[in-house]
């Protein structure tokens, strides 16, 4: 066998490798954004006495802290869609989770859905 064909043949899988570790390093750089902004979310929550209730420009604290746990549920759900994506990842379905990435709209999905998409992206490859 031709050196220079070996190493092609083996190409692809060190390609698919890398490509699944630059996915995984952009999926934890995204849940450690969202962590950065639940913690945000939560911050202005220290200063606020329930006790008190005062309305500014119309918005009431009541309506602030809606708008908080709207947030943080917003948040945290893309967060655990990402994580479960990340369990799920590997050289097969890295392309099509990194398509999903850039166009944006993984977390428009729900897990079974997720899990249909990827898994059947998988079966066709084998």
């Amino acid at each position: 066998m031709n050196p220079l064909n070996a190493s092609i043949s083996l190409q692809p899988s060190s390609t698919s490798n890398c490509l699944s570790v630059l996915v995984s390093e952009i999926i934890s750089s995204n849940i450690q954004y969202l962590d950065h902004q639940i913690t945000q979310i939560t911050r202005p929550s220290q200063f606020f006495k329930p006790t008190e209730l005062s309305v500014v420009n119309g918005i009431t604290n009541h309506d602030t802290m809606e708008n908080m746990f709207f947030q943080y549920e917003l948040y945290s759900r893309k967060k655990w869609l990402l994580m479960h994506v990340k369990s799920l990842l590997n050289k097969t379905n890295a392309l099509l989770i990194l398509n999903m990435l850039s166009d944006n709209c993984l977390c428009e999905f729900e897990k079974e859905e997720i899990g249909y998409i990827l898994n059947g992206s998988s079966a066709a490859y084998y």
